[in-house]
């Protein structure tokens, strides 16, 4: 079955051709039963898309904007 979701990082819709009846995706809709239970056969990057439409290039996309941010949270710890 095709899926489309919106990215929670990018905001982008994403489409992934996965292997799930729709009787599956009609628990999964229903907020009842944990995703990992009725998705058991798929990969953890499969079911991580279900959940908030992101794909690795998101993520790689959150990580370098994080990693080239010059304003990143830092801690300062004071000495007494």
């Amino acid at each position: 079955m095709r899926d489309t979701k919106k990215s929670i990082v990018s905001g982008l819709f994403n489409t992934s051709e996965l292997k799930v009846t729709s009787q599956q995706m009609d628990r999964f809709n229903g907020g009842r039963e944990l995703a990992l239970n009725i998705f058991s056969h798929l990969s953890p990057k499969q079911i991580a898309f279900l959940i908030s439409g992101v794909v690795h290039e998101d993520c790689n996309l959150a990580f370098n904007q994080f990693v080239r941010n010059s304003n990143r949270i830092t801690i300062k710890i004071k000495k007494t």
